[in-house]
């Protein structure tokens, strides 16, 4: 068989358990659970669907090309025959099954269902409209129940079932299921006849058409079943079906087990500007044959997750999208063509979502990957694709993050790293993006034993770079700042603090004490670092969205013929930018995002052998239920301590 990737189901409903109300949606899943075809799935809306239906599917065709939409369940599977994802249990049929199976689907699809939207939409209106659009503010739930009662009603008699008395409706559909409760029972018998005391779940799962396998009438069956047993807006046509013990027996015995979305977890999800919320959502599931869940037990704020919270990426985020790119956890389910992992397996996550198989990845520049990015506009914006990274806006992917108690990780043999049980989390948390960024930082700059190196920067990374330059590369390292604390944490590690708010032209200063400058200059501070009224004024008045002002003083820095590297968030534009100081001074300029896999596991084993320690960064301590007050604080600077914040959760705090 054929595969897709990253497929995707939107149910129209979040958060509502195993199943969901809609007979069409239980049947599209019910087609794909019996061939064993792996997706996610999302809540979507009839607004957002191709035809203006649900279910709609989104998903990576075997060509890679792009992410595909497509609606209508029935369409969607017969689509998904064609490309031989899904086994073609109608054309297999002879002519005389097919039209039963057909003539069985079309009663129940264009008959029965219209039936039920009557009880549902016209008889139980509230009970469904507070059931459908649960997700909608209560003033929008009542204005948009009308517009849907109103179009259901306009359906329904134009259809003919408005022009029916309701006790025509109630015989119709008790005939209905009369008569598909009988066609099961005839069947059922016949089998068990035949089983010789068989209790095979094969033997016991009995199908429309007398079969050893499920014909797409069984999906169809199965959906309504299910759909009707659920529905508190049908309690007449729940309770017909209920009188067939046959019926409940169908669904009982079919084998079918419901995606693992029906479980819940606990989210940290974006909602808008400076509001982190922590949610509860569908636990994630395997949706490719290279995937593994991994249960998180530790995450962390990133300073780049503040980005999204202060609104700098809010054109690129939609509301519920799950934060987090640093986590550590154990593997709890693994895909069929995941080799290097098993569940029980502690593992690092990685932030950077890379294929393994392009010319980039295989040349180890992992975060330039050409396969995991669908974003467009990120291809627009810098002329190529750029690899996916966890919980960081739909730019790279709109991959959920790992700030949350499951996380789907692609591709899991490369972006897990297989880490000790008996290791400190904060030094593994440390390992997964910041002390692996910061030897990216290092690498680009070439920092060397005995290299004069000046960063931008005493956050957790720039921190980082300066201690990796100093202690693993034997560099003498200047670390520039305005905040007194980290200033004088710096200087505990050894490092030569230069204080910003005391020295006004930093490079200046940094030359009359090393006269003959930098060897290496790191930037790793970020575009908000505007020093000067000029770059603020540009800022603030949007004409700029990326300040260089520390880029210029990183250059001016630097000697004659060094290295500058660029491992700060950069996006967008900046002015004024010293392209003559540059030239001038034959300066080289590298940046760019962490090719993470590219540097474990030798960072691991640093951590291990105990040649680096990264636990410092981690100023504070915290449940991950509150992560919501954590990223208020971060962004306020009243993270105690001053750096990081680790978060446990409900898993990590197990003993």
């Amino acid at each position: 068989m054929a595969s897709v990737t990253d497929l995707k189901v939107y149910r129209g409903w979040v958060g509502q358990g195993e199943y969901v109300w809609s007979p069409f949606v239980v049947k599209l899943e019910a087609r794909l659970r019996f061939a064993g075809v792996t997706y996610n799935v999302d809540a979507g809306s009839p607004r957002a669907a191709p035809k203006g239906k649900i279910p709609y599917v989104e998903y990576q065709p075997p060509n890679g090309d792009g992410m595909v939409q497509m609606g209508d369940s029935g369409l969607i599977a017969k689509h998904f025959v064609e490309e031989g994802v899904l086994p073609d249990l109608y054309g297999r049929l002879s002519p005389e099954d097919r039209a039963r199976d057909l003539a069985t689907r079309a009663l129940l699809e264009e008959k029965l269902y219209f039936y039920h939207t009557k009880e549902r939409w016209m008889d139980h209106y509230y009970t469904m409209r507070d059931y459908a659009l649960s997700s909608l503010p209560w003033p929008m739930r009542v204005l948009v129940g009308q517009l849907v009662y109103r179009k259901h009603k306009a359906m329904l008699y134009g259809q003919g079932t408005l022009r029916l008395t309701d006790e025509e409706i109630r015989a119709s559909k008790r005939e209905i299921w009369d008569s598909i409760n009988g066609v099961l029972a005839a069947v059922r018998s016949s089998r068990a006849a035949g089983s010789n005391g068989s209790t095979s779940s094969k033997a016991s799962s009995f199908w429309f058409l007398g079969g050893d396998e499920p014909t797409e009438a069984d999906t169809v069956i199965f959906g309504f079943i299910v759909s009707v047993l659920l529905c508190t807006a049908g309690p007449e046509s729940q309770s017909i079906v209920k009188e067939y013990p046959v019926l409940l027996d169908k669904v009982a015995t079919t084998g079918y087990e419901p995606h693992p979305s029906g479980k819940q977890m606990k989210a940290a999800q974006w909602t808008g500007k400076k509001s982190i919320t922590l949610g509860t959502v569908p636990r994630p599931g395997i949706t490719a044959p290279a995937d593994a869940i991994v249960r998180i037990t530790h995450c962390t704020i990133c300073g780049s997750d503040l980005h999204m919270y202060a609104g700098d990426l809010n054109a690129a985020m939609q509301k519920g999208d799950i934060m987090g790119h640093e986590a550590i956890g154990i593997i709890d389910e693994v895909g069929p063509e995941v080799k290097e992992l098993s569940p029980g397996d502690r593992v690092i996550i990685l932030p950077v979502i890379a294929c393994g198989d392009c010319e980039y990845c295989k040349r180890k520049e992992f975060s330039l990957c050409d396969k995991t990015n669908p974003s467009k506009e990120m291809e627009g914006m810098y002329g190529h694709r750029l690899a996916g990274i966890f919980g960081y806006s739909h730019l790279t992917g709109g991959y959920p993050g790992d700030q949350a108690e499951y996380c789907r990780v692609p591709n899991a043999d490369l972006v897990c790293v297989k880490a000790p049980y008996d290791v400190d989390a904060k030094k593994l948390v440390g390992l997964a993006d910041v002390t692996t960024t910061a030897w990216h930082g290092c690498e680009l700059a070439e920092v060397g034993e005995g290299d004069v190196v000046g960063v931008w920067g005493a956050g957790p990374i720039g921190l980082s770079i300066a201690r990796l330059a100093k202690d693993v590369r034997g560099a003498k390292v200047y670390i520039v700042d305005v905040d007194p604390q980290r200033l004088e944490l710096a200087e505990n590690f050894g490092l030569e603090p230069v204080d910003a708010n005391k020295h006004k032209d930093v490079a200046d200063y940094i030359l009359s004490v090393q006269p003959g400058g930098l060897d290496r200059g790191i930037e790793a501070s970020g575009f908000r670092s505007a020093a000067s009224a000029k770059h603020r004024f540009l800022r603030d008045t949007m004409l700029e969205r990326d300040s260089g002002d520390t880029i210029a003083a990183v250059i001016k820095a630097t000697r004659k013929c060094g290295n500058v590297a660029l491992i700060g968030d950069f996006f967008f534009e900046t002015h004024s930018f010293p392209i003559g100081m540059l030239m001038e001074k034959t300066i080289t300029v590298r940046g760019g995002q962490l090719m993470a896999q590219r540097y474990h596991p030798y960072l691991l084993d640093l951590v291990v052998q105990g040649k680096y320690d990264p636990s410092w960064m981690f100023t504070h301590e915290d449940d991950f239920e509150n992560v919501s007050e954590c990223y208020a604080k971060f962004h306020e600077h009243k993270i105690p301590g001053g750096l990081k914040v680790l978060l446990a959760t409900e898993f990590g705090r197990q003993k």
